[in-house]
């Protein structure tokens, strides 16, 4: 005879498999909104962190701050500790925009800005560095995080510096200004220049218009996005087949009145 067992012992459910309770954790949608929650709460963190560093170089204020001293200046000092224990061993490390300053055996950071260029001289000197090796230009947006005050540095550089505004983006690049390279023209040379009508012409047409003449047009060296591939893409059409009963016609049958 079989023993007999108690109907809770019957009922009794079975033990969870290993793995179960993270399984539910995964599938429930508030553990994943208090994550993304978090992570992005550490990483508006950093970026107050990162503008204020940059704020603090603008104003030449170019010596290192600890942690401590980082988050008492941007009123973050109620940080909790998994927080600033993640800014301290990987998040300011590991960001391209600060520096790394190591003092008396602490650890402090300070704004690592694009360009080596502190005042209007550096400024200058690596302006004509560009323009020497035939490197271009600088952005303007390079400049502002670079130099320290510069209102007043591009002032001193006025006649230094030309500035023009890039047609792709909108963004002002600045060039050396070699008064070396200035030539001298004659008054009339210049009416003639400036009566020229190009004013609804083609660019093709004033290239071949050019090269019937001997003279060698600039050719646009910009990156083009790729949109001939995408226009001459056919949409593959769903050919539609023809189902038949071929298979069965041995066995149909007609019935006829």
């Amino acid at each position: 005879t079989k023993p007999s067992t108690s109907s809770n012992e019957r009922k009794r459910p079975a033990p969870a498999q290993s793995g179960s309770f993270s399984f539910r954790i995964s599938q429930d949608p508030e553990y994943y909104k208090s994550m993304k929650a978090s992570s992005s709460f550490k990483f508006s963190v950093l970026a107050k962190i990162v503008s204020h560093m940059r704020n603090r170089h603008r104003q030449n204020d170019t010596f290192p701050l600890n942690l401590e001293d980082i988050l008492d200046e941007t009123y973050q000092v109620d940080l909790p500790v998994k927080v600033k224990q993640w800014l301290q061993t990987e998040a300011l490390l590991n960001n391209p925009k600060l520096e790394i300053v190591e003092e008396d055996g602490e650890i402090k950071f300070k704004f690592k800005p694009p360009l080596a260029c502190k005042d209007s001289k550096s400024l200058r000197r690596l302006l004509e560095k560009y323009d020497m090796r035939g490197k271009g230009g600088i952005l303007y947006d390079d400049v502002e995080e670079s130099v320290p005050k510069v209102d007043k540095v591009m002032r001193i550089l006025s006649d230094t510096v030309i500035t023009i505004q890039r047609g792709s983006d909108k963004k002002k690049v600045l060039f050396y200004n070699d008064k070396s390279c200035d030539i001298p023209i004659s008054e009339s040379i210049l009416r003639m220049w400036r009566s020229a009508p190009v004013d609804g012409l083609d660019d093709n047409y004033i290239t071949e218009y050019l090269d019937k003449h001997g003279l060698t047009s600039m050719q646009d060296t910009r990156p083009k996005n790729n949109l001939s591939k995408l226009k001459n893409r056919k949409s593959r059409k769903r050919t539609n087949l023809k189902v038949t009963n071929e298979h069965l016609q041995d066995v149909l049958v007609h019935y006829d009145n």
